[in-house]
């Protein structure tokens, strides 16, 4: 048998392997039949020192004490380890004699030397003068581990900052690797990791992991290839199958990748694999229902806050002013409006909003989409509130007046627009 480590991982490998008779405790060969432990009389189960455990020992600094099998050794081993010994001995007595040579000659005995690793000058001290009368044996240890510098490995990193993990790929600059993380992996400037379906953000991989997987509405069929369309339902899949078309690469995907849990089973899209889950395991959904209204959610928390509703509990308020609501969304954004901070901007002109329902709202106005209709004149629009004031047109009421004149208006931002265009002045000297 060849002595190759590749062996020592093969799968063949096991408890019971090593169990049969026949295999050989040294190169686990199954052509083993001399026996090298021998168990004594007691059935105690403890090595007796023959000669070939001994040699073993000597040679090998292999323990032999602690397993039973395997207990044969194959006739190449043996014949290796007889010489390997022989060979040790040869030497032992060589140097021995050599030894008795070089003393009958008054030969003198080559110096030790300590080398410091602080550049001192090197020191040479003899054997008689390190094992001097004056000195005993520990003195003479601790001066030279006080002497004697030791040298420690550090590590040094095979890979640069800008060396990106998943692609395999190092680049130029901080700049390229940042812009590659951004465009590729989702990873922002400051460290946060993007959702490929939304514009959330995460802390860390996982929780981004856990959006997308669970939550994520722009992802419910897996992550689509903006090259060869095609739906893909792990992250690590997608990312490898991108980085196959930047490096044009031969990419060769199965028709069917979405895998059932239960069955084994393979679909060629999300939807399928939902249809039969549903009729073929009878996926029995979790539902919350409101007990007020009959409304159906299911999650649970999306059930907790539509209650918030019928209460009219709104526990969240703002820092800034009076306002309060319920939810801390609705909180988050109206907060904005005190910041100015507009995070959704439009791809067709220069408007940033404050929430993407408003940006949505926004763009529906460049296709010219106006969804809000007015049930008693059939008018459209593009805002639900600029559809409820016009409502107020239909049955005026001016709860809104003018101090200074007197005018009534619907909203109060009709009376705003009156003040700055008509009493702008006095408005100031009030002021």
């Amino acid at each position: 048998m060849s002595y190759d480590p590749v062996i020592l991982n093969s799968d063949i490998y096991s408890y019971d392997y090593f169990q049969q008779d026949d295999v050989c405790r040294l190169c686990w060969s199954r052509n083993a039949y001399k026996n090298i432990i021998e168990i004594s009389s007691d059935n105690d189960y403890k090595v007796m020192k023959t000669d070939v455990v001994e040699k073993i020992m000597e040679c090998l600094d292999i323990d032999l004490s602690h397993h039973v099998h395997p207990n044969k050794a194959c006739d190449e081993c043996f014949n290796q380890i007889n010489k390997f010994h022989y060979f040790k001995k040869f030497c032992q007595e060589t140097d021995k004699k050599l030894r008795e040579i070089l003393n009958e000659k008054n030969k003198t005995v080559p110096r030790i030397e300590i080398i410091k690793h602080d550049d001192d000058e090197i020191k040479n001290n003899s054997i008689d003068d390190l094992f001097d009368d004056n000195h005993s044996y520990e003195q003479c240890e601790n001066e030279i581990k006080s002497k004697t510098k030791i040298k420690r490995w550090k590590y040094k990193p095979k890979r640069t900052p800008t060396y990106c993990n998943m692609c395999k790929t190092d680049f130029e600059n901080v700049d390229q690797f940042k812009s590659h993380n951004l465009q590729y992996h989702g990873i922002e400037c400051d460290g946060s990791y993007k959702c490929f379906g939304c514009e959330k953000k995460f802390k860390n991989r996982k929780a981004r992991f856990s959006h997308e997987s669970h939550f994520c509405k722009g992802l419910k069929d897996g992550y689509k290839c903006s090259i060869c369309n095609r739906y893909i339902p792990k992250r690590g899949m997608f990312e490898a199958h991108m980085r196959d078309h930047r490096e044009n690469v031969p990419i060769q995907l199965p028709e069917e990748l979405f895998k059932c849990q239960k069955c084994d089973k393979l679909f060629r899209t999300m939807e399928n694999l939902k249809v039969h889950m549903e009729s073929e395991h009878d996926v029995d959904k979790k539902i919350y229902v409101c007990e007020s209204c009959g409304r159906v959610f299911n999650r649970k928390d999306y059930l907790n806050k539509h209650k918030l509703t019928h209460t009219g509990e709104k526990q969240h308020q703002c820092p800034h002013c009076w306002f309060r609501t319920g939810q801390r969304s609705s909180l988050t954004v109206h907060i904005r409006k005190h910041t100015g901070e507009r995070p959704y901007r439009c791809s067709l002109c220069p408007q940033r909003c404050v929430s993407s329902s408003n940006l949505r709202a926004h763009q529906a106005r460049h296709l010219g989409v106006k969804v809000h209709e007015c049930p008693l004149c059939n008018k459209k629009f593009g805002y639900k509130v600029s559809l409820q004031e016009h409502m107020s047109t239909h049955a005026p009421a001016q709860t809104h007046a003018c101090r200074h004149c007197g005018a009534g208006y619907a909203h109060s931002r009709g009376l705003r627009r009156h003040i700055a265009a008509k009493h702008a002045e006095k408005n100031k000297t009030d002021s």
